[in-house]
């Protein structure tokens, strides 16, 4: 008997126990070889692996402490970028295109915001989102500002730098891939990468973006690996960029959406400057 999880994924019960199978394109047997010669045992066992796909071995979860699993799960991808860590040439172009990309970006959504804001300034009579948006744009253009200054600095961090820090990343945390039964197991490794490890924090305060409180889970990925100056700048910048706001026919959606982003940058902006703010402590300190 199996359960279809997903189009590419099912649950097997079979005589001698349950397994989960799961088609990928990826060579994720290497990966997992790889991973336990560099010290990492926090992934699935795998079973067997066929043209149906991978078999792993089914874990059950013991624990659904969602305020827990946060914790874990910066402790395990910091350990995970830890254990597999390299420094690798880098070209001076590959830092210039980052900067680029990013400022042409950032360039956009200034101006997708202002163009937004003269539009609604000639309404006699701003819907509610609108009128919510226009109260709250300070907020929009002190991220904007932000990411313009940062760069700045970051690109002079690393425009002459000749070596990048590079290491496995999952490329896909979220918390339902934390499982944690007699030990802490990360599944869904299907878009792994080698890269920056600011990618997986990136994409874990995307996916978990509603959590108010990402400065203990900053704390604990920094107690076990530290970023450098330039990847915390670069992820500070990432994460401040506003989304665009998509408009649909209802206006009940509409000012959820940009309620949503209001909150988001509100929290981000709170946890930038509780971050540098402990910064500063801590060189005043020394």
């Amino acid at each position: 008997m199996s359960e279809v999880v997903n189009g590419k994924s099912r649950i097997i019960d079979e005589e001698d126990g349950r397994y989960f199978l799961k088609q990928t394109d990826k060579d994720i047997g290497n990966l997992f070889e790889y991973l336990h010669q560099r010290g990492f045992d926090y992934i699935p066992e795998i079973v067997e692996t066929s043209n149906e796909g991978i078999k792993y071995k089914y874990i059950e979860s013991n624990n659904e402490d969602i305020n827990l699993k946060r914790i874990e799960l910066a402790k395990v991808l910091s350990f995970l970028h830890y254990k597999t860590t390299e420094h690798k040439d880098v070209s001076k172009y590959k830092y210039r295109e980052i900067y680029d990309k990013l400022s042409e970006k950032c360039e956009y959504i200034s101006k997708y915001y202002d163009d937004l804001i003269e539009k609604i300034e000639m309404e006699a009579y701003p819907s509610p989102s609108h009128y919510l948006l226009e109260r709250n744009f300070s907020l929009i253009l002190g991220s904007i500002n932000f990411i313009k200054s940062e760069l700045k600095r970051w690109f002079k961090l690393v425009e002459d730098k000749q070596k990048e820090r590079v290491c496995i990343v999952n490329n896909n945390p979220r918390l339902n891939h934390l499982i944690i039964g007699k030990n802490e197991v990360l599944t869904n490794w299907d878009s792994y990468m080698v890269d920056t490890p600011i990618i997986d924090l990136y994409k874990l305060y995307k996916n978990d973006r509603n959590y108010e409180e990402f400065g203990e889970i900053y704390s604990e990925y920094n107690e076990n690996f530290k970023l450098t100056e330039e990847e915390k700048k670069l992820f500070f910048i990432m994460i401040a960029i506003p989304p665009k706001i998509v408009e649909v026919s209802s206006e009940v959606i509409n000012t959820k959406n940009v309620k949503e982003i209001i909150n988001y940058l509100s929290k981000t902006n709170k946890f930038i400057s509780s971050v540098n703010s402990k910064k500063e402590v801590n060189n005043k300190s020394n």
